[in-house]
């Protein structure tokens, strides 16, 4: 058990749910720290159920703050071993095998407006306890296949643990949806990134400007964000990427300010997040939830879980958005 449990002082997350209806969205909070004033990544507490995590992008530093639902800022934490160039995402999930942890943020430092990074970096950061540190643990070094992207969506799938990028396009091109390799490494030269698929953008409203994504907590549903709306696929816990081939269905979003940010709460909850201070807290609220099935046993191309087998990404799509697969 972790010793912060047995001393009482924290609460194990809640039982991972399934939603299967959802309210209109409403304002939850409202920030008003003028610290958080360009929330660009939110990713919930596993630790702290209520609690969310936040940082800010290109115009902040490399911290992390500790928001509660009422809007209350109640830590921030300097991430030691990051760098910091333009933070555009955050994600929670299972820590990579060689991390020694329960459960892990992994923070993109993927934002590229004039499309001119030579690479991109994704950080992976034991969850930190009130009161501790936050410090990388391990670093992915990633390069674009076809040259520079843009990014500013970044989802950690629950059961697998592989981590996925959304190429935000303010060029009239169709989004793009890339894969991390299973392992995290800081070569000498950029590892490059895996294509999974291309998403038209018919179906999002007809844009391509994608600024947030994140699995539901039982990983049976991705929901993803552009300055218009939001998306959500039900998806496969045996095949975590059958759903890119298929439209999405439009979610109810509060679209006031310029939001970037999405996530699930525990409770199935879609809650997002608008640069500017205050910052706007909004929630789709989930009126019908079932409980999540249990992640099946994990594929040998996985390495995210702290069960999931070997270092090899034999399931990896390496075709690029060109090509035929």
């Amino acid at each position: 058990m972790t010793p912060w449990l047995a001393l009482g002082l924290l609460s194990p997350a809640p039982a991972a749910v399934t939603c299967t209806e959802w309210a209109e969205p409403a304002l939850l909070a409202e920030c008003d720290s003028i610290d958080i004033n360009e929330s660009s990544g939110l990713a919930p507490s596993a630790l702290r159920p209520g609690h969310w995590f936040t940082h800010n992008d290109a115009g902040g530093s490399a911290e992390l703050f500790v928001f509660d639902e009422a809007g209350a800022h109640v830590e921030t934490y300097e991430v030691a071993g990051a760098g910091f160039r333009d933070w555009e995402a955050l994600g929670a999930g299972p820590c990579p095998e060689a991390v020694a942890a329960d459960h892990c943020l992994y923070i993109g430092d993927i934002g590229d407006n004039g499309r001119s990074r030579a690479d991109v970096f994704v950080y992976v950061v034991p969850e930190p306890a009130p009161g501790g540190i936050a410090e990388v643990a391990a670093t992915w070094r990633l390069g674009w296949p076809e040259g520079a992207e843009d990014s500013e969506a970044l989802a950690v799938h629950p059961c697998t643990g592989r981590v996925y990028l959304i190429s935000k396009h303010n060029d009239g091109r169709d989004p793009t949806v890339w894969r991390l390799p299973p392992v995290p490494a800081v070569e000498v030269d950029p590892t490059p990134l895996e294509y999974v698929a291309t998403l038209p953008q018919l179906w999002l409203n007809s844009s391509g400007k994608v600024t947030g994504a994140e699995w539901s907590p039982g990983g049976e549903q991705l929901v993803l964000r552009t300055y218009g709306g939001a998306w959500i696929w039900q998806t496969d816990l045996d095949d975590p990427d059958a759903h890119w081939s298929t439209a999405p269905t439009p979610l109810p979003l509060d679209t006031e300010g310029q939001g970037e940010a999405i996530a699930f709460s525990a409770d199935g909850d879609v809650v997002a997040s608008t640069e500017r201070v205050p910052m706007r807290l909004t929630e789709t609220a989930c009126l019908t939830a079932v409980e999540a099935p249990a992640c099946p046993p994990p594929d040998p191309g996985d390495s995210g879980g702290p069960d999931s087998g070997g270092s090899d990404s034999g399931d990896s799509a390496s075709t690029g958005p060109g090509d035929s697969a």
